[in-house]
């Protein structure tokens, strides 16, 4: 009998913590992706309209010193957009979302012209066509600078 009870409440205390990290890990840090400032992952996700995050990636994109995230995410059925969470000291916003490669997506930093702000590079593919773009934050948008063949894998 005591063998009996002993089992219900591992049980059910396996039960609890495994609720608790499931919902833990469902409400920030998305599986297989890397681990990101948590406020901006909940800021993305209470204030942006998506079906599924993608891929996310960290940096400092407008030099502020404070690490900003860009989001891969599906919008839709059709469609996969990109906004970028920019933390300022005193607020944080998103960017207008921008088309985003539907498949293999992949998000990269590169201070090409060693200016102030780095340059957010994102490929991918649609259907077997490669893409990729380089991207700026300006003026709380992104900016295109130079793409090859976007318009084929968004």
């Amino acid at each position: 009998m005591k063998h009996k009870k002993l089992f219900i409440i591992i049980g059910v205390f396996i039960f609890i913590v495994g609720i608790n990290v499931y919902s833990k890990d469902k409400n920030t840090q998305q599986n297989n992706l890397p681990k990101v400032d948590e406020d901006c992952l909940k800021y993305f996700q209470e204030n942006c309209e998506y079906q599924e995050i993608i891929t996310y990636a960290q940096h400092d994109i407008n030099n502020d010193k404070e690490g900003d995230l860009v989001v891969i995410y599906k919008k839709d059925a059709k469609h996969n957009q990109m906004v970028a969470v920019v933390k300022n000291k005193d607020k944080m916003y998103s960017t207008k979302p921008i088309l985003a490669p539907r498949e293999d997506a992949v998000i990269t930093f590169k201070d090409i012209d060693k200016k102030d702000e780095m340059e957010v590079m994102i490929s991918g593919s649609k259907n077997g066509n490669l893409g990729y773009a380089i991207y700026r934050l300006q003026d709380d948008k992104f900016i295109d600078l130079f793409g090859e063949d976007m318009e084929a894998c968004c």
